[in-house]
Order: C-alpha cells, then structure tokens, then sequence
C-alpha cells in the first residue's frame, strides 16, 4: 500500500534527524540564488551553446571537486524547509510548498542516484573551469541549461544546445557520460532555491499572522488600545515585503474602520519608498505562480531523468562517436553497443597518453586506416584499437609529441622495465636516506670528540 507523501513525511525519523544536522549550506560556494535565468527557446539555448563555449576558459590546475558536498549542502537545506513547512499551519501552505512536500520522497532518491553515479574520486578526471565558474565544465553547461528552462529541459532542446556547445569546443567522453549526473546536482539546487524562497515567504506570512491575530483580540476586546499595537508593530520594523504585505492586506481589508489603521500604516510607509500596496500583492502573486512553475518543471525534470535513455543520448552527442562511425569498412555502427563504448574508451586512453584531444585521435585514427586497401582487415578502426594494429597507432599519435611523453610511453609499455626502474628509484633513495643518516652522526661524532680534546687543554 502507497503511503500519503505527507503522512510519510511526517512521521519519518530519518527526516527528523536530518533537521538537526549542520545548519543550511554553510559553506555552499554558489549562493542561495544562482540558478534562476532568463527563459530561453530552444533555438536559443542552440545560440548560447556557442556563446558559452567561447566564454569557457579552462583551468590549467586540478581544482577541488566540491560538488558532493555542495549535495550534501542542498539536501540539508531542502530537507530542513520542508520540515518547517511540514510543522506549520497546512491552510497557508503556498502551492510551491505542497509540491516540495509532496515529492520530497522522489528529490532524496534522486540525490542517492547522483552519489551512486558521482563516487568522490569521480569529477577528478573533469575538466574545469577558471574563476568565476571554479566548477567542473560540465556542471556550468547543465546548469546553465537548468537555469535557462527553469527546471524544465527535454531531450531534443538539449541536443541541440550540447551540439552547439561542440561546434566550438568538443567535449570529452567523460564529460558527456558525466551529463545525467549534473543535470541531476543542477535540478536539485533548483529546488532548493525554490525551496528557500517558499519557506521565507511563508515566515513573513507567518509574521503577518501573527500581528493580524494581536490586532484582531485588541479591536474585539480594548478598541482603545489598538494604536498601541500598530506602535509596538512598527518599533518591531516588519520586513514589508510582498508575502508580508499580501497577508496583512488579504486578512484585515473589508473589516472596517476598527481595523484601517495598521493599513494606513503599511500604506504610508510604502509611499515613502516608492511603492504601492497593488503593486506589492501583484508581484506576490506572481512570486506564487513562479515558484509553483518552477517545483513542478524541476520535479519533472528529475523524472525525465530516470527516463532518458542515456547510452543512446551519449552516443548522439559524442563527438568522437560520429567519427568512429566514417570507419571505412563500414563495420563499427554495425557493432554491439559495448563494443563500441570499448573502443571509445581506448580513444580516451590513447588521448591522455599522447596528450591530444579525442576527436583528433579518432580522426588521425581514420587517416590512417584509409591508407590501406579496402575490404581488409586493417581498414577497419578495430585492427589499429584492439588488434596488430595498435602499436603503430600509438607510434603514429606520438609523433608530434614531446621526448619527455614518448620515452615515459614507451619505458610504460615495459612491464618489466618499468618494475625494475621504480625497484631501483626506491634502492636509491633507501641507499641515500641511509648514507645521508650515517654523514650526519659521523659529523656529531666529531664534534663530540673535538669538545672532549678542548676540555683536556686541546
């Protein structure tokens, strides 16, 4: 039997635990609000892909990968909102907040897949961005294809905003394979964006209340007295904020004269800023459509996820896929799926061994299987991947790189070799600690005995 969202929520323990952890997102580097963007079509996300390729700058050092705890940061403050949300008045609850509770189940199983998917060792490897970004490159693209659908996002729109991104600058295999994981970590900051907006609205709307319940026992009970309370609410300085002013407006017009004078008050004071009371419950009640919109687009987002048949989407968008695929033996599209994601991971590895890019191994890889006669085995990708081949591809791709990278190349090839060379390393420096030990306690020893043969009249 399916449990209520809500009742489950409730009662669960391990939620309770939770909101007592650390406090909300400490040391979050990306702030409460990052993801939040202006909307894009989708031949507009197609035009940013290039513009975001080109402003991309990659960091030459190995940056901290911080993206598990900043998960970890977001699940604490999601988990918190909803457990205040949960324990408060369930009629003033805003729709964006019932969405949050209502799929908080769904949100904690799609955060377990991201740290199923995203081991601590992984993001390592990722290319990553210079300050501002200081983030995996990867991330900022989902991110930004999160932020400007606010939450939303569909396969053909993403296709197409990866595809742009790669006419300036290609991706790695690792990054592409990284996509589903990101996109994941992007919606789930969303939601937590979200989720800080709600909970602060519904604090300020909490506050009005409160005031609303004092004014409303005065006016029933000493009339008199009423100017006071408005005075004891003023000297408190309220954040006159559209959820604050929204309620108060929505609970005390249409009661009369006893009640107009906390009105005239809040009216007064928002003339002095510039501001109207319209103006504030307008924008309220754009704030509740918004926030409503956006749960609901990022709760989908994340079911959409599960979904997506990612294998098919990686190969879609790989560069060095639609490479593979000019084998001029026609033979690789024909090959089972792990057959060809083991010959691309041999491209990975072949091009952080020569120190070229992915698409040029494959396309060098390309070359010089058209070399030979068709309809033989060497004009197949496999005899130069996996086969006799493999060698003088390696030769080939080492060419134009430095001595440095083909004399470790090479002295790595030698299993033998490479033992014994670190055997001796290890020897050498052993002999060394030792004889640099025995010089230092020889140098004492003489000391020693000079200050000896000094106190005898030396």
């Amino acid at each position: 039997m399916k449990m209520n969202p809500r009742a489950w929520f409730s009662h669960s323990r391990i939620l309770a635990k939770k909101s007592e952890r650390s406090p909300l997102a400490a040391n979050d580097p990306a702030g409460e609000g990052a993801v939040r963007s202006e909307l894009f079509s989708t031949s507009q996300m197609e035009r940013y892909g290039q513009k975001l390729a080109l402003a991309h700058k990659l960091s030459p050092d190995k940056l901290p990968y911080y993206l598990l705890k900043r998960l970890g940061n977001n699940e604490a403050a999601i988990t918190q909102n909803c457990y205040e949300l949960n324990s408060g008045i369930k009629a003033s609850i805003m729709p964006a907040g019932e969405w949050l509770l209502d799929n908080y189940y769904l949100i904690e199983e799609q955060i377990r897949i991201v740290r199923q998917h995203l081991p601590k060792s992984f993001g390592k490897g990722l290319p990553s961005l210079i300050s501002p970004q200081n983030c995996p490159r990867i991330y900022d693209i989902a991110s930004e294809a999160i932020a400007h659908g606010d939450g939303r996002w569909d396969t053909a729109s993403l296709t197409s905003y990866i595809t742009a991104y790669q006419q300036v600058t290609p991706l790695t295999l690792g990054e592409v394979w990284a996509l589903p994981g990101m996109l994941r970590l992007a919606l789930i900051e969303n939601l937590r964006r979200i989720s800080m907006e709600v909970v602060k609205a519904q604090r300020e709307r909490n506050l009005a209340d409160a005031w609303i319940t004092r004014i409303f026992e005065c006016a029933e009970n000493a009339p008199a007295d009423l100017i006071m309370v408005v005075a004891d609410m003023a000297r408190s300085r309220p954040p006159l904020s559209s959820a604050f002013v929204a309620e108060l407006v929505r609970r005390l017009q249409g009661h009369g004269n006893a009640v107009s004078l906390p009105l005239t008050w809040v009216d007064q004071c928002l003339a002095e800023q510039g501001v109207t009371t319209e103006a504030l419950i307008h924008r309220f009640n754009q704030q509740l459509a918004a926030s409503q919109l956006s749960v609901s687009n990022s709760i989908a987002g994340l079911r959409l996820l599960s979904e997506t048949n990612w294998a098919d989407f990686a190969e879609a968008i790989s560069a060095v896929e639609q490479v593979l695929r000019g084998d001029p033996a026609g033979i690789y599209p024909q090959m089972h799926f792990d057959t060809r994601d083991h010959y691309r991971h041999v491209i990975e590895i072949l091009a952080r061994d020569s120190g070229l890019s992915e698409p040029e191994v494959a396309s060098r890889l390309l070359a010089l299987t058209r070399e030979n006669a068709p309809d033989t085995s060497k004009s197949h990708i496999g005899y130069y991947l996996v086969g006799e081949g493999r060698e003088k591809l390696e030769i080939h791709l080492l060419a134009d790189t430095s001595t440095f990278i083909r004399l470790r190349h090479s002295f790595n090839r030698i299993s033998l070799l490479s033992w014994l060379g670190s055997l001796s390393l290890l020897t050498t420096a052993t002999v060394a600690g030792v004889l640099h030990e025995t010089a230092q306690q020889g140098t004492y020893l003489a000391a020693d005995r000079c200050g000896i043969a000094s106190c005898h009249g030396c």
